[in-house]
C-alpha cells in the first residue's frame, strides 16, 4: 500500500515475491536495467494499481482476487492508508507491517485513545494503531525518520513472513534512496 518510488517492490520482486502497489499515484517507470535484470531472470516487475486504498477499493469485487492472495500487508509510510490497511489485515488474518509517518489528525478526528485524547502525533498514531489492532512495534534501525514498524504476524501460517522482513529491514543497509520510502 503505498508505492513510493518503487524500490522496496522491486528488491521484494528481485527475491522471488510477487508483488502488487495500491497507490493512487502513477508508479515511476522502471528503468533500462530494472527491465533487463526481471526479463533476463523471468521475474516480473510489481503490478501497480492507481487507486485509493480505502473502503471503496476493499469492496470493489474486481480486487476480491488480490485480496484473497495477499500473503503479506506493507504500508510504509502510507498516509491516509496506514490505518485502512492495518484494518483490512487484521480483520482478514493477514500478517500486515505498517511504518506510520503523516497522522493527519484534522482529517481522521474520530482517531482517539479510550480515555478520549485524540491522536496529533505519530508517536500517539503508533500506539493508537498498536492499542486498537494488537499490534506489536520494532524500530528498524535502518531508516532515519519514521522508523517505527508496527506489526502483526496475522494467522499461524504468516508468521515467518514477518520476522523475516524486520530481519532483513534490520540487518541489511538500505540504498539511500530507499529511506524515502
Amino acid at each position: 500500500v503505498a508505492g513510493g518510488a518503487g524500490y522496496l517492490a522491486l528488491q521484494l520482486c528481485k527475491q522471488g515475491i510477487p508483488v502488487t502497489i495500491v497507490d493512487p499515484r502513477p508508479q515511476r517507470p522502471f528503468n533500462r536495467s530494472e527491465r533487463k535484470w526481471a526479463a533476463k531472470r523471468d521475474t516480473p516487475l510489481p503490478n501497480h494499481i492507481v487507486s485509493f486504498f480505502d473502503d471503496e477499493f476493499l469492496a470493489n469485487p474486481l480486487h476480491a482476487p488480490l485480496l484473497q492472495s495477499v500473503s503479506l500487508v506493507i504500508a510504509m509510510h502510507a498516509d491516509s492508508a496506514t490505518e485502512p490497511a492495518v484494518r483490512w489485515a487484521r480483520s482478514a488474518g493477514k500478517p500486515v507491517i505498517a511504518v506510520p509517518c503523516c497522522v493527519f489528525p484534522s482529517l481522521f478526528p474520530e482517531r482517539r485513545f479510550a480515555d478520549g485524547r485524540s491522536v496529533v502525533s505519530r508517536s500517539e498514531f503508533i500506539e493508537y494503531l498498536c492499542q486498537k489492532y494488537l499490534l506489536e512495534k520494532e524500530k528498524i534501525g535502518v531508516f532515519t525518520g519514521a522508523n517505527v514498524a508496527c506489526y502483526s504476524t496475522g494467522s499461524a501460517s504468516g508468521g515467518n513472513t514477518v520476522s523475516t522482513f524486520l530481519t532483513t529491514t534490520t540487518t541489511t543497509p538500505a540504498p539511500a534512496a530507499a529511506t524515502s520510502l
